[in-house]
């Protein structure tokens, strides 16, 4: 019981986050002075050209881009085609396929790492192993069976955003089958599908 709280606490958590994350917007028709809804402004938008990709990043990830000067970014961003901070505070940015790709695969790694470091880390002693699907969207986390059940586990939440993260810059809509299984028999101790049906 008190995981399927859990989950669920987290669930709509990851919903807020990732929203219709896949989902592009039209940037051309927006108005200077015009406010986009709060839910275009926290999403990520991904658009992916035939030799280019441009990533809007919503000004809650971009952060304050007051100072931000486009040919310094430019210069120490090799790859990157454009910069442009647009009139919602948002950050487009245009680059190279190759420069995506590179920029997906450092996202790779680093939620290689996060999954890696549940393994290791004393507070998830409990986390033996995890096992995903090359695009994220199955993940397994193979845990010995009395110290999960005994454990206030948040992992989920690690793993969540970790994934909903890559999967978002990819340019995929949130996708997600989360399942927590006994080390030893493969049983099935909880579960979570992302977005819910």
């Amino acid at each position: 019981m008190k995981k399927t709280a859990i989950f669920l606490v987290i669930s709509m958590l990851i919903m807020t986050m990732a929203g219709c994350a896949g989902k592009n917007e039209n940037q051309e028709s927006l108005d200077a002075g015009k406010k986009q809804s709060e839910e275009q402004q926290e999403e990520v938008s991904v658009d992916k050209n035939l030799l280019s990709v441009e990533i809007i990043l919503p000004s809650d990830l971009a952060g304050d881009l007051s100072g931000f000067d486009k040919e310094t970014y430019l210069s120490e961003n090799p790859g990157m085609k454009d910069a442009e901070v647009l009139a919602d505070g948002s950050l487009k940015l245009t680059m190279s396929r190759a420069k995506h790709e590179e920029l997906m695969e450092e996202m790779r790694e680093s939620v290689d790492e996060a999954l890696n470091t549940l393994m290791t880390d004393e507070e998830t002693s409990y986390i033996k192993d995890v096992r995903r699907s090359d695009d994220y969207r199955k993940v397994d986390v193979m845990v010995d069976r009395e110290e999960y059940e005994n454990a206030f586990d948040l992992s989920a939440l690690t793993i969540m955003m970790s994934v909903a993260m890559y999967q978002v810059f990819e340019g995929n809509e949130f996708e997600l089958m989360l399942r927590y299984l006994d080390e030893s028999t493969e049983e099935v101790l909880d579960e979570m599908k992302l977005p819910e049906e």
